[in-house]
């Protein structure tokens, strides 16, 4: 941590005065205040639960976060809808390395899973497209604002949504709000 303020604030830097923020950030994001399950996101999850119910389907969430976010998760009423939940704190590591998106197979407790029957969808580029697919996942790139897969030419286009509606209809056909 030390080192990470030293990287973004400098060397001069006032102990005393980030202290603080640096613990007032820190309670902050540990609770839901700053997060934000979208509508989408919302349908999509409940999507997947009725797949779940009827098919050996496993739904789980790799996070680049810290213990904080079991508390999270289940404070924003996310918990129930998926199987297992990997943090990089927990996993000893962080996307996009490997073991990360090896644990999560493990927690899938799916016998015999391989990597090509696994897909990661996330919002960052190097972090969860490649990351995942460095490990033989298939890899969806969210791109909620239209800006990241314009700016890079080795992602697949076909492979960049501007919210889950778009991955549900590329995974399931067209949603049910769709066909009203």
């Amino acid at each position: 941590m030390e080192h990470s303020k030293v990287d973004v604030l400098g060397s001069s830097y006032q102990k005393h005065e980030i202290q603080p923020i640096a613990l007032h950030l820190y309670n902050l994001y540990s609770t839901t205040s700053p997060f934000r399950v979208y509508p989408d996101s919302w349908e999509f999850l409940h999507r997947l639960k009725k797949v779940k119910d009827t098919s050996d389907l496993k739904v789980g969430l790799i996070t680049n976060f810290d213990r904080r976010i079991v508390k999270v998760i289940q404070q924003l009423g996310v918990r129930p809808l998926v199987d297992f939940l990997v943090y990089s704190e927990g996993a000893q590591a962080s996307k996009p390395d490997v073991n990360i998106f090896e644990l999560a197979l493990k927690k899938s407790l799916v016998s015999n899973v391989r990597p090509s029957e696994a897909l990661h969808v996330g919002d960052d580029a190097d972090k969860d497209y490649f990351g995942a697919r460095q490990c033989g996942w298939h890899g969806f790139l969210l791109d909620r604002h239209g800006s990241l897969g314009q700016k890079r030419s080795d992602v697949d286009s076909n492979h960049v949504f501007s919210d889950f509606s778009q991955i549900s209809n590329r995974l399931f056909g067209i949603s049910q709000s769709e066909r009203r």
